[in-house]
């Protein structure tokens, strides 16, 4: 059985295989790396194993620790969210997934907890909501599988049709393949999601042919692969026959996740809702949420 690092991070496969329709971009702003990656072609993707479409990485290492690094952090998320997706005057459904009751897997709910939700405002008290410079939001926290029945695509397509949104958010914990980037970036891309693909637990796929709409999905790495954190310690693939007596999708996390998984909700939602709500301020955002 040959082994394969898992990971859901485009820039871990970006640095061994470069070449025609794949466009590699990194800059530094404020202490804050971001990397671009543009899939451009069907043979690009299927060398990658990814969908065609840009996947933008934000890395906060060391954030949580700077205030001012922080605040760099959220100005950068905002921006790479907009140069992928125009909620100007447009109408955003936020999807949540996720377990909140695993830490790990509590990022989605987490985040959405956070939103400032206004589509009722828009309708019960238009004038006001004119005044407030509010976008248009909803949201769906859809919990998992094994607790509701319902595939989280199935709930989330469901809410589209009732909302109609123009742009779908998708907000969803991930895997990584080096443990340096766990709870320390954030990728956003604008191909979709299938959840659970970055340790082998293959959902329904929710993008834009299944949910009918242009989906922009936002994950921050939070768990690895217990082979794959073998492999980044030592530097070296296991060998066939510890592959066979440990595959068995053992998952692994940072002690401290619950803590860094909130504040990557913070971090995540602060930025997203500068994005719906016109810059608005985290003294505002604050009092909103907590109404």
């Amino acid at each position: 059985m040959a082994f394969t690092a898992r990971t859901d991070m485009a820039c871990e496969l970006i640095d061994k295989k470069e070449g025609e329709g794949i466009r590699h971009s990194e800059k530094n702003c404020g202490g804050i790396r971001v990397s671009e990656i543009e899939i451009s072609t069907p043979q690009a993707a299927q060398q990658l194993q990814k969908e065609q479409g840009t996947y933008i990485t934000v890395n906060f290492e060391g954030a949580f620790n700077d205030p001012a690094l922080f605040d760099e952090a959220i100005l950068q998320i905002a921006q790479a969210v907009r140069s992928i997706a125009d909620t100007n005057g447009k109408t955003s459904l936020i999807a949540g997934l996720g377990n909140r009751k695993l830490a790990s897997d509590a990022l989605g709910p987490l985040t959405t907890d956070r939103i400032i939700i206004t589509r009722h405002l828009r309708q019960s008290a238009p004038h006001l909501f004119e005044q407030a410079r509010l976008g248009v939001t909803a949201q769906i926290t859809p919990d998992v599988l094994g607790k509701t029945g319902i595939e989280s695509a199935e709930a989330v397509r469901a809410a589209a049709q009732i909302v109609k949104p123009d742009v779908i958010f998708i907000i969803d914990a991930l895997a990584a393949r080096e443990m340096r980037k766990l709870c320390a970036c954030v990728q956003i891309s604008n191909t979709g999601l299938r959840p659970g693909s970055g340790i082998g637990n293959h959902r329904m796929q929710l993008d834009q042919a299944t949910l009918g709409t242009p989906v922009i999905s936002i994950g921050v790495p939070t768990v690895m692969d217990a082979l794959t954190l073998a492999s980044d310690i030592f530097q070296q693939q296991p060998d066939e026959k510890t592959v066979s007596a440990y595959d068995k999708h053992l998952i692994v996390a940072p002690k401290d996740v619950d803590i860094l998984v909130k504040n990557c909700a913070v971090l995540v939602s602060t930025a997203l809702n500068k994005v719906f709500h016109n810059d608005i301020s985290e003294d505002e955002i604050q009092l909103l949420t907590e109404m």
